[in-house]
């Protein structure tokens, strides 16, 4: 395996200033050899590779595919090998099939496919320690196909081999054996081993329970933070009792991805002190207060989290509300 990685390495860019041709040492060979180091069994696994059709791809991969997911890199979840755009290594991704999102969802594709990619982030427990949930670059910013953005959005988790760098053929094999491992875990998470199903689940957040995140959500979310939405809030009397979440684990270790835990937080806190913001100067103003409503401040915004409150606001008396 290590040899025919090599030899793509060393000859892609070459070959891709000329006109398209069959490459069969990607398309054929090095699937093929994929497939007899693992031993993967060809009645529930395909491996394909892809150099572009009718034109050489700025990101050429091999995938390798659950034929009760799909069989193809344009829907569903696989696993493949993505070569970087300007040869300077190759990624292992547990990724999703970008062409489903962008047809389906159009101008939504990307956040939704980052939605998923998020929950998955979060929901699986046996990515080993090789692995991890890192963005990965594909190098390919002058691409003209979008393919290799919806790339690199759809990638789950995986590692990363320099070309300068490649490992012996046992690290590759094992590396692939232990992502197998993880897809499936993923497969057995999935609603009937649909991924249409597992994906709408997943951006509608009816079940299962644990995807509560949808994409109606985040778009309303987004809309508050841009400033297209502004959000009638209703206050309510403080309850007598706060219910306290009941700490119960699940029993199994499982990495959570904390980085991406508390970007989504901030983004949701941000929307919430927008709002409360609208709503301070909305109260005010009905008040007769206007002078006031003017100087209403969101203070985690403009001075930081020092203050100890989040929004400066005003009684109708004039009395500091913060």
């Amino acid at each position: 395996m290590k040899q025919l990685f090599e030899q793509i390495f060393n000859q892609y860019e070459s070959l891709a200033k000329k006109k398209k041709v069959k490459y069969p040492l990607l398309e054929e060979d090095l699937p093929q050899q994929i497939q007899t180091s693992i031993k993967l069994n060809q009645a529930k696994y395909e491996v394909n590779g892809s150099s572009g059709k009718g034109r050489w791809a700025a990101v050429p991969w091999i995938g390798i595919f659950d034929k009760e997911i799909s069989i193809t890199a344009m829907e569903g979840y696989d696993i493949v090998y993505l070569f970087c755009a300007d040869m300077s290594g190759v990624y292992l991704s547990l990724n999703q099939g970008w062409t489903y999102f962008d047809k389906k969802y159009k101008k939504n594709a990307k956040p939704a496919i980052k939605i998923v990619t998020a929950e998955w982030k979060d929901r699986l427990s046996s990515v080993l320690q090789d692995f991890n949930f890192d963005e990965i670059d594909l190098r390919a910013a002058e691409a003209k196909s979008k393919l290799p953005k919806g790339y690199e959005l759809g990638h789950i988790c995986g590692k990363y081999y320099a070309a300068n760098d490649l490992p012996e053929d046992a690290v590759f094999v094992d590396d692939l054996r232990n992502l197998l491992g993880v897809f499936r875990e993923l497969k057995g998470k999935m609603i009937n081993k649909s991924f249409e199903k597992t994906n709408d689940a997943i951006l509608t957040g009816l079940e299962p329970a644990e995807f509560a995140t949808s994409l109606k959500s985040q778009n309303y979310i987004d809309e508050i933070l841009s400033g297209k939405l502004k959000v009638e809030l209703t206050e309510t009397a403080k309850p007598e009792k706060v219910r306290q979440p009941e700490n119960k684990g699940s029993g199994s270790p499982r990495h959570v991805d904390f980085k991406a835990k508390q970007r989504n937080q901030k983004k949701v806190g941000d929307a919430a002190e927008i709002s409360v913001c609208h709503h301070e100067k909305n109260s005010l103003e009905k008040a007769g207060r206007s002078d006031l409503a003017k100087q209403v401040r969101h203070v985690a915004k403009e001075d930081g989290d020092g203050a100890g409150y989040d929004v400066l606001s005003f009684m109708a008396d004039g009395k500091e509300n913060h």
